[in-house]
């Protein structure tokens, strides 16, 4: 479970990033002050959502362990 939940994090974290340095390179946003910023709060949104989601997933599972 841990470590499945690790790949699909890691996965979801670099699509996120990949997708975001292609909107960069496709508009010809260039490399700056703004960017750096700009990757590191996309990689920590991204971290907080999955979190989120993770978080609902096991309070889900919780649940239903203690319904039965």
């Amino acid at each position: 479970m841990v470590i499945k939940t690790l790949l699909k994090t890691v996965i979801i974290l670099i699509v996120a990033e990949a997708v975001l340095l292609s909107i960069m390179a496709i508009t010809r946003i260039p490399i700056g002050i703004v960017t750096i910023p700009l990757v590191i709060t996309v990689y920590l949104l991204t971290l907080v959502g999955l979190t989120s989601y993770f978080e609902k997933q096991l309070l889900n599972k919780k649940q239903e362990e203690a319904g039965k």
